[in-house]
């Protein structure tokens, strides 16, 4: 990608060992590129407003939840302490 503006970024030890992997296998051409089609993949999975409208019309419709937000809360928290 000869068209881009250079940019460093310091990956974790997973990240680069995810990037070459990828460039290994051919799964990408090379270390920009799979880092490229991660962040195209990413910015892609983003919901829109149109989406988020569609699924709070859905949670509304779906009615009254039976089980209380304040006691399932408490359980989550007395299960994780």
């Amino acid at each position: 990608m000869s068209d881009g503006t250079p940019l460093t970024v310091t990956l974790t030890g997973e990240a680069a060992d995810i990037v070459r992997s990828l460039v290994a296998t051919g799964e990408a051409a090379s270390a920009e590129a799979a880092v490229a089609a991660a962040l195209r993949g990413w910015a892609g999975h983003g919901l829109c407003d149109e989406e988020l409208g569609r699924l709070w019309d859905e949670g509304i419709a779906s009615g009254v939840s039976e089980t209380d937000g304040h006691e399932f809360l408490r359980r989550l928290r007395d299960q994780y302490k």
